[in-house]
């Protein structure tokens, strides 16, 4: 992944905690496949219903 993605990661990630939440590792994953252009926006949108309808 390119550097810049990475940066955005981490800095998503750092202000979703102290929000008080965390990201598992299928939603990095997922959110990783959409930023490398692996998947589709409506792919992406439609795994991450199914993440959410996990909890």
């Amino acid at each position: 992944m390119k550097r810049t993605n990475e940066e955005a990661m981490r800095y998503a990630k750092a202000s979703l905690r102290i929000s008080g939440m965390d990201v598992s590792k299928e939603q990095e994953d997922l959110v990783r496949k959409s930023l490398e252009g692996h998947i589709s926006d409506e792919d992406f949108i439609n795994q991450l219903k199914e993440l959410a309808d996990k909890k």
